[in-house]
């Protein structure tokens, strides 16, 4: 049952919460206004996305779940479960709602940590710098970890980051060592895979023995490969992930059997499948670009960019980043432009998703010819 429910001024000025809203594309603003309307007079609701938008954004084309998902993320809002059912809170509840004596008295069971808890109005002086959950808030009432600002989250992002970069190098260096190569750019390009690999949760022991059995395979079959790369091109370019995929001789297949040692050479056969695949591949892009809406995605893609610099450090922006165009949006997708395969995995690593517009459902990526 809706009802009638107090908004401060202050709430359109809130920056977190526009922030939230440019960075997520979801409609959080009016769906925390409203969620007051559906929320009991304890600031309590069940945490039923389905039903909750039915009564709050009924004409919005949007999935309600990640709207609360996004408003609990920044702490706009807690959870709790009891007996197996889930409900939420709003933590800044006793501090912006004036509630009328004659309405009836919660039904839904308090969170855990409140089962002592007073009535509704009573805690108003008594924990007036407390949210519901007895955490400090500020003036909308959101705990200060995630409510305080960019300032602390950028300096969160960079100590983080610091400590990703001192690690990674710890490790391109010992790889670097163990390989006896060495090179200020060399050391920078295996940092950032070091990096890359290391956000993706592997294990720091299993990537350094791939990265020097992989270099040590590839210097014992440089005289049966067709190019071969200097260790910068093999390490940035992710050629060092797959040997099968090496650019093989045609002499050094097995003109009998069509079969090959395995991890030193490959099969005709899937030479053939591959040179047939990269085409249908291609043939697939091309469509796919026909009828993109270029100057949309560009809009897009620059709003992303400036999200995504802000949220990285300067060195992975530059490296994973800055080389990505985009063809144009087609079919909900957001195409983007990248020189070769080895930025296959970026959008996914650094989390692109988040800065997604809403009526964009997914990002397509297609491969220069340095794939």
């Amino acid at each position: 049952m809706a009802r009638i429910r107090t908004i401060k001024p202050d709430f359109f000025k809130h920056e977190d919460l526009f922030d939230l809203e440019q960075e997520t594309g979801l409609p959080v603003r009016i769906a925390f206004a409203g969620l007051w309307t559906v929320a009991d007079r304890d600031g309590r609701f069940e945490w039923k996305p389905r039903t909750l938008k039915t009564d709050v954004l009924p004409h919005d084309p949007v999935d309600f779940a990640k709207v609360l998902d996004a408003l609990e993320t920044r702490g706009f809002l807690n959870t709790y479960e009891v007996d197996g059912r889930r409900y939420g809170v709003i933590p800044s509840w006793e501090r912006h709602q004036v509630i009328n004596n004659r309405e009836s008295q919660s039904v839904l069971p308090p969170p855990p940590q409140l089962d002592n808890a007073s009535p509704t109005r009573e805690p108003r002086e008594r924990d007036a710098g407390k949210d519901s959950l007895g955490h400090d808030r500020d003036s909308l009432g959101h705990a200060p970890a995630e409510g305080k600002g960019r300032e602390e989250e950028r300096k969160g992002r960079e100590q983080r980051g610091k400590a990703r970069v001192d690690a990674a190098a710890g490790l391109a260096r010992g790889v670097l060592e163990e390989l006896r190569l060495s090179g200020n750019d060399l050391l920078r390009t295996l940092t950032e895979v070091c990096k890359l690999e290391l956000q993706a949760d592997t294990a720091p022991e299993a990537l350094r023995q791939k990265l020097i059995e992989s270099f040590l395979h590839f210097n014992q079959a440089r005289p049966r490969l067709q190019i071969t790369w200097g260790p910068a091109r093999f390490f940035g370019e992710g050629h060092w992930r797959d040997a099968t995929l090496w650019p093989w001789k045609e002499e050094h297949r097995s003109a009998a059997s069509g079969q090959v040692t395995v991890g030193i050479y490959r099969r005709a056969e899937a030479a053939e499948e591959e040179s047939r695949a990269k085409a249908e591949r291609r043939q697939a892009e091309l469509e796919l670009l026909q009828g993109a809406n270029t100057n949309t995605g560009y809009s897009v893609w620059q709003s992303m960019r400036s999200r995504l610099q802000e949220s990285l450090d300067s060195q992975s922006f530059d490296t994973w980043v800055k080389p990505l165009g985009t063809a144009g949006i087609k079919d909900a997708q957001l195409v983007l432009v990248a020189p070769n395969e080895a930025f296959g995995q970026v959008p996914e690593r650094f989390q692109f998703k988040r800065f997604l517009p809403h009526n964009i459902a997914a990002i397509r990526m297609i491969f220069g010819d340095g794939a």
